[in-house]
């Protein structure tokens, strides 16, 4: 069988490469770092009943988009999505929030959007007109020029521009773009209060990819209650380190039941009712909370996970992820690239805190909040649902590239270190041993230049549509 698995990947390497599309030649983007899987390839081919407020896009800076529905009009696709904006005091007052692609801050993956024309709602009103800017990251592939360490891993490739040099009679007209935010110009009354704006996006029906919807499985979780960096508690340090003092930590796993043909993951997931990494800085110098933005909903992050150990990067937004191809986390990788890990098994629930539905108090600040708070907080579920996905990428439009991903030590120019015979994984142990696990490679070359793991680029719009592992 292993004779005939190798065969099947010749075969299928040179059905996607042998009649790549003409663009960005392979051997011009010496690697790249690996992508999700976009919404826009995903939208009209797998049911809205299983997509319905999956996180599209997620940051600090410009909260939460959730999928609601899609129709395909003739050649025309049109997704309808949800955004929870953050309040600027910009031009007089502002909302920004993403578009549908995902920027790769930190460790976290990217995905790419093609462009597309979108038009945006606020209590029924089109407010599509009064767009003022749009900051936007041209997509790939191309190498990354900063470490894992640095918001941009890619700061040559932003764009601000004004929204009047984008618009049309049609709508925003926004180019293809690797994550980007829109700030739309209006004064409400409370700025303090949530809202959300809808966003119908329309493109041409995308034909790179096709997906397959293979099923899903739904489970019970509970709040996050394990090691974390600082900052990461937010605005709510105070209850959370109640929470550690009065309960054992609790950071599980749940293990993936993916069917047959599955090479991509989508997670499902309520985001949290309150944004806690709403801070800002006062006339004093002083961080305090935002009171603007602190009533917003923000993602959480999920983890896949070869063991209860090795956790991947940081899944903190939505697309479908790559199941075969896996990197660790910054955190646990030795650098200069992130480690490869293990087929992997399970994953780990959102790391909230407090869970959506729990209501708020304000001791979350204070930290003074009583057993049976701490308790409700602490017993509270939620649900997440695995959709279980199969990609076929078109060959005629995909050109493969080889894939990486920076971490914390990368350096442009110097990080020039082959990764087709090892990965180095770092297991978190008491005596912080250092595990060497050599990968399984199928040695078979995908094309002149190309070493595997490899993805498979559309290369019109530079997002990542396949891979091989």
């Amino acid at each position: 069988m292993r004779v005939l698995r190798t065969v099947m990947v010749v075969v299928l390497v040179g059905l996607l490469l042998g009649t790549a599309a003409s663009g960005v030649a392979a051997d011009s983007v010496e690697w790249t770092e690996p992508q999700a899987l976009n919404i826009v390839d995903i939208a009209g081919q797998v049911p809205d009943s299983v997509l319905a407020g999956h996180i599209v896009s997620y940051s600090g800076g410009g909260g939460v988009v959730l999928y609601e529905s899609a129709q395909v009009i003739s050649d025309t696709l049109q997704i309808t999505v949800q955004a929870s904006p953050r309040y600027v005091d910009w031009w007089g007052g502002a909302y920004v929030f993403n578009t549908l692609g995902q920027m790769p801050n930190y460790d976290h993956i990217a995905s790419t959007m093609p462009a597309a024309t979108v038009r945006l709602y606020l209590n029924s009103q089109d407010i599509t007109d009064d767009v003022m800017q749009v900051e936007y990251l041209d997509p790939g592939p191309t190498t990354p020029t900063t470490n894992a360490e640095d918001w941009y891993r890619y700061p040559e490739a932003k764009h601000t521009v004004s929204g009047a040099s984008l618009l049309s009679s049609e709508g925003l007209n926004l180019p293809a773009n690797m994550g980007g935010s829109i700030y739309v110009l209006y004064q409400p009354a409370d700025t303090s209060a949530e809202v959300w704006i809808t966003a119908v996006y329309t493109l041409p029906v995308p034909d790179a990819v096709t997906v397959q919807y293979l099923g899903h499985q739904t489970q019970t979780f509970q709040s996050f209650l394990g090691d974390y960096s600082p900052g990461d508690a937010g605005v709510i340090e105070g209850v959370v380190q109640q929470l550690r003092a009065t309960y054992e930590d609790r950071h599980p796993r749940i293990y993936i039941n993916a069917p047959s043909g599955t090479n991509y993951v989508l997670f499902n997931y309520p985001v949290s009712d309150f944004n806690i990494y709403a801070t800002q800085v006062d006339a004093n110098g002083q961080t305090v909370i935002d009171k603007n933005n602190v009533n917003r909903s923000i993602g959480g992050t999920v983890r896949l996970a070869p063991d209860n150990a090795m956790l991947s990067q940081n899944l903190q937004h939505g697309g479908a992820f790559p199941l075969n191809l896996v990197y660790q986390d910054a955190d646990q990788s030795a650098g200069p690239y992130l480690s490869l890990l293990p087929q992997v098994d399970r994953f780990t629930p959102p790391e909230y805190f407090v869970l959506p539905g729990v209501e708020f108090d304000s001791c979350f600040y204070t930290g003074d909040c009583s057993l049976a708070k701490l308790e409700e907080i602490y017993n509270a579920t939620a649900e997440i649902s695995v959709v279980y996905l199969k990609a076929t990428p078109n060959s005629s439009q995909v050109q493969a590239v080889s894939l990486r991903a920076a971490d914390t030590n990368y350096v442009v120019g110097v990080s020039e270190v082959k990764l087709t015979t090892k990965a180095e994984v770092v297991v978190n142990t008491p005596a912080a041993y250092r595990v060497f696990i050599p990968l399984i490679l199928r040695q078979v070359p995908l094309a002149a230049e190309v070493d595997h793991p490899a993805g498979l680029f559309e290369l019109d719009s530079g997002r990542m549509v396949g891979y091989v592992p």
